[in-house]
């Protein structure tokens, strides 16, 4: 490789358009694997199949890559910007090393995948607590912060800001009693050829009780974003265009509370 394409790839050459980039690259990843997750209790054979793994492998791949050069970039721009915000620096830490643990977890499932046919799911166990706890103490971070600056400039926007966070940290916190459920009731160790398994709820069950409440969590949360987010846009309505910003905004909730309602409860 040649010195300009190390250059090229090198973090302390990253601008924003090249975050831009890689932020792109990970929503589409991300929208894809979500994707396949929703309906992968119906594709097995597809999912078990050496193209499925390697779709899976490509997947990790990709947001390895990516989270290193996400999380490099961060602590490059809070140096340059002098930034002093209380636990910053250990914030970062723990998420770094939290976000590489969860590549190496999940590494060992690739590998126990290829190697056996089988995954052990105790890694998943582990997997869910490391990435739903990194969400649930941010956001309760971030929501804190929020009520800190909301005191001092008594903002409407902040707010409802804050709040969202607040939904987002309940949403996490039922979502993972929820994953526990269903794992709880799936077979210790995996295999390629084992039937998909769908746990039966009743509206009188722990499980299904846990789901509702994320779902109205995860609702009231996006709600409250895209209401912040439209009082912070506010100033550029003019520039983009009442008619094209009144189109766009009103589709992405559409998208977002009924449609996506619909889909996680037919799938």
């Amino acid at each position: 490789m040649s010195h300009r394409n190390l250059s090229v790839l090198s973090v302390s050459s990253f601008d924003d358009k090249k975050l831009l980039v890689i932020m792109s690259i990970v929503v589409v990843t991300l929208t894809i694997d979500s994707q396949i997750g929703t309906i992968a209790d119906f594709i097995p054979e597809q999912l078990a199949s050496n193209v499925g793994i390697a779709v899976f492998i490509g997947i990790w791949t990709i947001f390895a890559v990516m989270q290193y050069y996400i999380l490099s970039y961060i602590k490059k721009s809070n140096k340059e910007n002098r930034v002093r915000a209380r636990y910053l620096n250990l914030i970062h830490k723990i998420v770094t090393i939290a976000q590489f643990v969860l590549a190496g977890i999940i590494s060992v499932v690739i590998l126990q995948i290829s190697v056996t046919q089988e995954y052990n799911t105790a890694m998943l166990y582990s997997a869910l607590s490391i990435s739903y706890g990194l969400w649930i103490v941010t956001l309760g971070l971030l929501a804190r912060a929020f009520f800190s600056w909301y005191r001092l400039k008594k903002n409407v926007m902040v707010l409802i800001l804050a709040l969202s966070m607040v939904a987002y940290v309940v949403n996490g916190i039922m979502a993972l009693c929820y994953q526990f459920n269903l794992l709880a009731q799936n077979n210790l160790i995996i295999r390629s050829g084992d039937v998909a398994f769908f746990p039966v709820f009743s509206i009188a069950t722990l499980g299904d009780l846990n789901n509702i409440a994320s779902q109205t969590a995860s609702g009231v949360a996006y709600l409250l974003t895209w209401i912040g987010t439209v009082m912070l846009l506010q100033p550029y309505i003019k520039k983009l265009g009442g008619i094209k910003f009144w189109t766009i905004m009103p589709a992405v909730m559409i998208y977002y509370l009924p449609v996506s309602s619909f889909c996680s409860r037919v799938l």
